[in-house]
């Protein structure tokens, strides 16, 4: 029975070796990416039978958790079924895999198929890390951060908003006047934009806590806007022209917009993603050289700065200057209420001592 079982495993290392052989014989003849069409095939076949989801959740290693688990006991066959599986494929001497141009295609396929998959979802997978972040309740110490911040901010942002509106009310009665449209028409042409500027002009308050959520709001809401311009919905204007042949959003983006609008960075990265996607779309629409890279690059220097301004601040608020006149601050209310405590109890003794003595009469 040892003899027996040696001479299997003699021959499952032989078959393993002339497989191992064939494969590199079959990668050199072959480009990688039919190598690794061909393995996905494998793996998701017979006798192995690993669902395509699970092969690609490990090639893209999204989660690292998700390698330290075991795979699940329904995808893996017994030992024995394997065996006899192994014995009953062809010897050593079997042929190469067959390196016909048929098959090319329909590996290349797969394997392109299979990348855009595991790309979806490794993106899907880096979404729900953001969104568990934003979820996640922050400490006590960045909580009082961000109220600083946001009533730093709400100011600026606020008279940027009032700002805005009256730009764009000025800009499309002006282009109602040159084109001889009705300036209801022309304002309708920056409805999603004009509508995020007004809600921030009349919502944004320094001590709410919902300024940000309506920052973000009005990025979203330019990001539409542009993407509107792009898809040909809404027409581009001889204006537009002749601000992007200036570069004057550039110039506006990077250094106004990234300051008045400015959010936490992890809020930021995603809103410059959708910016990058909705401008690139503009300058498509708008004839430009390059707009992938322009909008890529315009986005990219708007999150530098926006960064540069996060770490400024938090600098600022950590430098032990600014904490000694929070505490002083806070100590002067509290010294003013002990002094006028101290006053009331003066006067309330005195009033009764003065009550207390009746002179005598003549």
């Amino acid at each position: 029975a040892m003899h027996q079982h040696h001479h299997q495993q003699q021959q499952q290392l032989e078959l393993m070796k002339a497989v191992g052989m064939n494969l590199l014989e079959y990668s050199l003849s072959q480009s990688m990416e039919a190598v690794a069409g061909l393995l996905l095939e494998r793996f998701a076949s017979f006798p192995f039978c690993i669902p395509p989801l699970t092969l690609l959740d490990t090639l893209s290693a999204a989660r690292p958790e998700d390698q330290q688990s075991a795979p699940p006991a329904s995808t893996l066959h017994s030992s024995s079924h394997l065996n006899a599986t192994l014995h009953s494929c062809p010897s050593p001497a079997a042929p190469a895999p067959s390196t016909s141009t048929a098959a090319t295609p329909a590996t290349t396929h797969s394997s392109a198929l299979a990348c855009i998959v595991a790309a979806l979802s490794a993106v899907s997978c880096k979404l729900a890390a953001v969104a568990r972040g934003l979820c996640a309740q922050p400490s006590k110490e960045e909580a009082d951060y961000r109220a600083w911040s946001n009533a730093q901010v709400a100011p600026l942002a606020k008279f940027w908003c009032r700002l805005s509106v009256l730009h764009i009310c000025v800009g499309a009665l002006r282009v109602a006047c040159t084109e001889g449209m009705s300036p209801l028409l022309a304002l309708s042409s920056w409805g999603t934009i004009l509508l995020g500027y007004i809600v921030g002009a009349l919502f944004i308050q320094p001590g709410s806590p919902s300024s940000e959520v309506i920052l973000v709001a009005v990025a979203v809401a330019r990001a539409s806007h542009c993407t509107a311009l792009g898809l040909g919905l809404i027409s581009i204007s001889g204006t537009d022209h002749l601000l992007c042949s200036w570069r004057v959003e550039v110039v506006a983006e990077v250094l106004i917009m990234s300051l008045m609008e400015r959010v936490r960075l992890n809020w930021m990265v995603p809103l410059r993603a959708l910016l990058a996607l909705s401008t690139w779309l503009m300058y498509v629409q708008m004839g430009l050289s390059c707009p992938a890279t322009q909008a890529v690059l315009l986005n990219l220097y708007s999150l530098g700065v926006t960064a540069a301004m996060e770490q400024r601040c938090r600098r600022l608020y950590s430098h032990p200057r600014l904490h000694a006149k929070q505490q002083a601050c806070g100590a002067f209310p509290r010294l003013h209420t002990k002094q006028q405590a101290l006053a009331d109890g003066d006067a309330n003794q005195a009033q009764v001592s003065n009550n207390g003595f009746q002179p005598k009469a003549p």
